[in-house]
């Protein structure tokens, strides 16, 4: 059962790649270069994505939102297949962990179409 409306989905999108690309600044990443790189990539991705969705955080709507939503569940399997192959440890594997879950849950519980917008009568 989806429950999650499109509206909802684009803010956590934009809030997500965000947190994505602020990570090397909040954690000491010098020693991890590759999870600098997959957090910068990760989080420019999901910006771009969230840009060219046709929903309401799109700017230039172009990406169908079943697609988007496919996407994200491979950004979400991604996250935590590399925390499981990886030796990243403490906050780094953490915040993987929970963007990854996060990523899982919102691609498999938004609503397909976009919130209908009312139309007014003048």
């Amino acid at each position: 059962m989806r429950f999650i409306n499109s509206k909802i989905h684009a803010i956590a999108d934009y809030a997500s790649g965000v947190l994505m690309l602020s990570l090397p600044l909040f954690i000491n990443l010098s020693s991890q270069t590759n999870a600098t790189t997959i957090a910068l990539v990760t989080g420019i991705f999901i910006l771009l994505l969230s840009i060219l969705t046709r929903y309401e955080g799109g700017l230039i709507p172009t990406i169908p939102l079943y697609a988007h939503l496919g996407v994200d569940i491979v950004i979400g399997l991604a996250l935590i297949v590399i925390v499981l192959a990886s030796e990243f440890t403490g906050a780094i594997n953490y915040f993987f962990w929970l963007m990854g879950a996060a990523a899982l849950f919102f691609g498999c519980f938004t609503v397909l179409r976009p919130v209908q917008r009312r139309k007014f009568k003048h």
